[in-house]
C-alpha cells in the first residue's frame, strides 16, 4: 500500500480490527446507549459520555450528540437545559452546569430591592 493513500480513518479502522474485539465495542455501544448521569456530576457525566462516544462514530452529528447528552441528564437538570435549547455539546454542558448550580442554590437569585422604598 502506498503511504500517501493511508488516511487516519484507515489507520483507526485497522487498529480497531486488530486490537478491539467486536464484543468490547458492543459493550461500549450498549453502555453509551444506556448512559445516564445518575450520581455523577455534570463534568463526570460529560467525561464518560466523551469516552464512550469514541465507539459511536455514526452519531457524529452535533444535534444528535446534544440530544443524547441532554436526555441522559438527571430529570431536574434536563428540564432546565431543554428550555434553553443548546445547539452545541459544549453549550449543553455549560447550561447543565449552570442548571445544577441553580438547583443546589435553591433557584435563588440576587435579592431585589424592596418596593416602595425611598432613595
Amino acid at each position: 500500500m502506498d503511504v500517501s493513500e493511508v488516511s487516519w480513518d484507515l489507520c483507526v479502522e485497522h487498529f480497531r480490527e486488530r486490537y478491539l474485539s467486536e464484543e468490547f465495542i458492543e459493550r461500549q455501544l450498549n453502555e453509551f446507549n444506556s448512559l445516564r448521569q445518575g450520581g455523577r456530576s455534570v463534568p463526570e457525566y460529560e467525561m464518560r459520555f466523551m469516552e464512550l462516544f469514541r465507539y459511536v462514530p455514526h452519531l457524529n452529528i452535533e444535534r444528535f450528540k446534544v440530544n443524547k447528552l441532554v436526555y441522559g441528564l438527571n430529570r431536574n437538570i434536563r428540564k432546565k437545559v431543554c428550555i434553553l435549547m443548546p445547539s452545541t455539546l459544549h453549550e449543553a454542558v455549560q447550561k447543565a452546569i449552570i442548571a445544577k448550580e441553580e438547583i443546589l442554590g435553591g433557584g435563588q437569585q440576587r435579592p431585589s430591592r424592596p418596593s416602595g422604598s425611598g432613595g
